[in-house]
């Protein structure tokens, strides 16, 4: 293991997706996170959306989940699971002042 890697061996984890308690681990998608956090604006809600493998877990978990708490702000994130139309149609309505992802 290097100094760089903060005793934590390599930063890229394959095809594990990183969370939140991996902030420092989440380079080179600035753009993308002041982009999610200026939609995420007074909307109250952000959908990401691609295809598999392509980061939004770890965007959203390691990235702006992370910068949101950062700011004092509560948030909840939902995974559609196998039946995301009927996830997305009942959102946590018990946190209506929260920012839902």
């Amino acid at each position: 293991m290097s100094e760089r890697s903060g005793g934590r061996g390599s930063p890229y984890r394959g095809l594990g997706g990183y969370q939140e308690g991996d902030p420092d681990r989440c380079h080179g998608r600035d753009a993308e996170l002041t982009g999610c956090r200026e939609r995420l604006g007074g909307a109250g809600a952000l959908l990401v959306v691609g295809r598999s493998g392509q980061g939004k877990s770890s965007l959203v978990c390691a990235g702006l989940v992370p910068r949101l708490r950062s700011d004092g702000g509560r948030v909840v994130v939902v995974r559609p699971g196998p039946e995301p139309l009927a996830t997305i149609e009942r959102p946590p309505t018990t946190l209506s002042s929260v920012p839902f992802i």
